[in-house]
């Protein structure tokens, strides 16, 4: 999934709520994906819920220079990029 401000002025993008369809509920378990920040300006933040509730995302990262990760899965999460900020999310 590419993230990026549709209108293409780069000044704010706020995506979607993400359902990762890797996610899977299992105690103890862990699902991971791959974030891919090219920042020219700005920066991004990921959001992540693990209670499935609404309005209970918490800041799980903030990125302000470019860079691949490894991250996290959670029921639902967001991305929030300001300035010329792109990100790719592999789920």
């Amino acid at each position: 999934m590419k993230f990026v401000d549709p209108a293409g002025t780069y000044n704010n993008y706020t995506s979607e709520i993400i359902k990762p369809k890797r996610y899977v509920n299992i105690p103890g378990g862990s699902n991971r994906a791959v974030i891919q920040v090219k920042i020219t300006s700005g920066d991004v933040k990921l959001y992540a819920d693990a209670s499935g509730d609404d309005a209970n995302f918490i800041l799980a990262h903030t990125f302000t220079a470019s860079s691949v990760d490894e991250v996290v899965v959670t029921p639902r999460m967001r991305i929030v990029a300001t300035g010329e900020a792109e990100v790719w999310l592999g789920v």
